[in-house]
């Protein structure tokens, strides 16, 4: 997995192929964390395929499945107190697909960054999705995986109540989307159409 936060440099590879660990106990807190973290953010990921992504045994997903990330972190070995505060929430270095989210403080035991939101950095990351949305949406066929994601990020409450913020009509956004989207495939399907019949 790529890293992408600001000032980052490569780290060794949190899980290996090799060796398929049987119990929760056998998983550093850095494994833990990214598991978890794995699984709140792909909720339908179904059990073998998560075991076979993390080479663990099937309990081990299981018994992970009831914890948050907050509760498998080392807070022992060189922890701040300021990763307390209620506007710092850590984050599993793993690839964001270069949002570049704000500077945080490296935390190297737990193999993550310790982020401390502020309301505007909620609205950029907010407009950033839109951003990634709407050239995925553009830029990838109707029904495919990375567009229906898309539409249903612009379809969703998170962009309802950002519209709501910024003064945009979130029904009409959603109709102007799926409009853009159908006059730019026709475009290409245009070009692409004179271009043979120029040859």
């Amino acid at each position: 997995m790529s890293l992408l936060f600001k000032g980052k440099t490569a780290m060794k590879p949190l899980f290996s192929n090799n060796v398929s660990k049987g119990s929760v106990d056998e998983l550093t807190c850095a494994q833990k964390a990214h598991i978890i973290f794995y699984m709140e953010s792909h909720p339908d990921v179904q059990l073998k395929s998560l075991t076979k992504k993390f080479s663990v045994k099937s309990k081990v997903i299981i018994e992970l499945e009831s914890m948050s990330v907050t509760d498998v972190l080392d807070r022992k070995t060189n922890w701040k107190p300021q990763w307390d505060k209620p506007d710092v929430i850590f984050h599993p270095n793993v690839d964001y697909d270069e949002l570049d989210l704000p500077i945080g403080e490296d935390d190297h035991i737990n193999m993550g960054t310790h982020i401390e939101w502020t309301n505007d950095d909620c609205i950029l990351l907010l407009v950033k999705l839109f951003e990634r949305s709407f050239d995925s949406i553009r830029d990838t066929e109707v029904n495919t995986l990375h567009y229906n994601d898309s539409l249903e990020f612009i379809k969703s409450d998170v962009s309802k109540l950002l519209c709501k913020m910024i003064g945009l009509d979130h029904e009409v956004l959603i109709k102007e989307t799926l409009v853009s989207k159908r006059n730019f495939d026709q475009k290409e399907t245009n070009d692409y159409q004179s271009l043979f019949t120029n040859i």
